[in-house]
């Protein structure tokens, strides 16, 4: 595995980043409509913050980061409520087709070259179920 880029600022980044993200999450939670009991997995679930939201709401949650510096801190939080996956969005052999009634990926694709950022789309729609939903939360810098 890669270099971990979040190992020496995982520690300070709920503090210093998710202040900043708390109203986008909870817009994208109402958007997402979310219902007790629906199986939801975070692509790039970082220290899971958007993933407390769902499991308050009594939600079975799921997520996969490439950082094990940030999963550790994920795991602190959640103990064995979620299964978390230190891995590859671009290949999610750790879940199965149609598993997830959501599958969300908020302030993550931004960060992947467009070719990577295809084959996780590809990825969520595989482990989403028939009648899912896929939330994207992200921005785009620079020109289109």
């Amino acid at each position: 595995m890669a270099k971990d880029p979040y190992k020496r600022i995982a520690s300070l980044y709920d503090g210093a980043v998710e202040p900043f993200n708390k109203g986008i999450r909870k817009y994208a939670f109402k958007v997402a409509d979310v219902q007790p009991g629906i199986d939801v997995l975070e692509v790039g679930c970082g220290t899971g913050a958007n993933l407390e939201l769902f499991l308050e709401h009594g939600c079975d949650i799921s997520g996969i980061d490439l950082s094990p510096t940030m999963l550790k801190i994920a795991a602190d939080k959640f103990g064995n409520r979620a299964k978390l996956v230190t891995g590859d969005a671009a290949d999610m052999q750790e879940f199965s087709d149609s598993s997830f009634d959501l599958v969300i990926a908020m302030l993550t694709l931004h960060e992947m070259p467009q070719s990577i950022r295809i084959k996780v789309l590809r990825e969520m729609h595989r482990v989403m179920k028939k009648d899912g939903r896929i939330l994207l939360v992200d921005y785009h810098t620079g020109p289109l």
